[in-house]
């Protein structure tokens, strides 16, 4: 914010070992187990904590604007929270409802398909009737008074 032409510059050339070390950096919270682990629990919170940064940094930092490949996953990037607000309901609720309802074999790769497929179809659904609309109300009734760091982006570009 206030030492952006400073920290771009600074960091820029890093920009792909900024994302490469923080994805290794996040690797044991893959590996280690949950509930026996004393790292995640511990000094795992501050080391996700700065490799998130790092990913964040090194991506934020990398032009991908005409790169035909990143555009789907920025267009799914748009309806992320909703697809994470509902990806629970699909795997705990909707899944074993039509594997028992319809008699589907109990298959990892099926399981995996309804659970990628759902968990897309549902948030992107929800995100469309309900999310989209709220905010367009939010907008409406209480207008940003800042031009935001996408309009700053935009500028730049």
């Amino acid at each position: 914010n206030f030492h952006h032409e400073r920290f771009v510059a600074l960091l820029t050339p890093y920009r792909r070992w900024l994302v490469i070390g923080g994805t290794a950096l996040l690797v044991p919270n893959f590996i280690l187990e949950l509930g026996v682990s004393t790292y995640l629990h511990t000094l795992g919170f501050t080391v996700n904590y700065i490799a998130c940064g790092m990913v964040m940094v090194g991506i934020l930092l990398s032009d991908f604007s005409r790169n035909r490949w990143i555009v789907p996953f920025a267009t799914l990037g748009v309806y992320s929270y909703s697809i994470y607000l509902w990806h629970l309901a699909v795997s705990q609720r909707a899944i074993p409802w039509l594997m028992t309802e319809f008699n589907l074999p109990h298959s990892f790769w099926l399981w995996f398909a309804m659970y990628i497929g759902g968990a897309l179809a549902l948030g992107v659904a929800m995100a469309l009737l309900v999310e989209m609309p709220a905010l367009a109300i939010r907008d409406r009734f209480f207008p940003s008074r800042s031009s935001g760091a996408v309009a700053k982006a935009e500028l730049s570009a």
